[in-house]
């Protein structure tokens, strides 16, 4: 990202998907469990499932920030929300407001849906900070993720 450069915060587009696809791969994957099990097929048909729901961090051409979304509901109940399935931004821009305009742009999106919003974080660095991060956004903790071998 070019210095001074503000990226904006919008709805992702079919056009995104190539920049979403590097963010990820390049930035966010290193940090997550499965990984050396990595299927770029099938990351692309995730990503694809969540466009029409999801917002991005656009640093002039360059996706510095995401945050998938897809509609459906849990296997227990046919209520309807707005499932979190990857928030991420790029380290070199998280001390910029960006990671909050990203993260009240996806709370927004859940209002303007009408469900509630469920995010669950399975990258296990920085969790305190990100902790900290979701309650600034008025998210409250509903349970843990833990993980046995991998």
């Amino acid at each position: 990202m070019s210095p001074g450069v503000r990226p904006t915060i919008r709805r992702a587009i079919d056009d995104d998907m190539q920049g979403i696809l590097t963010l990820l791969i390049k930035h966010a994957l290193p940090s997550v469990p499965g990984r050396d099990d990595f299927d770029p097929a099938k990351t692309v048909t995730f990503i694809r499932s969540c466009l029409g729901t999801s917002i991005v961090a656009d640093a002039a051409g360059d996706i510095v920030g995401v945050s998938l979304m897809i509609k459906g509901s849990p296997w227990y109940s046919s209520t309807e929300m707005l499932r979190g399935l990857v928030f991420y931004l790029r380290r070199d821009v998280r001390i910029s407001d960006t990671g909050m305009r990203l993260g009240r742009a996806t709370i927004r999106a859940a209002t303007r849906y009408n469900l509630p919003f469920v995010l669950e974080v399975t990258a296990g660095d920085d969790i305190l900070r990100k902790d900290a991060f979701f309650r600034r956004l008025g998210m409250r903790a509903l349970g843990g993720t833990y993980i046995f071998g991998g």
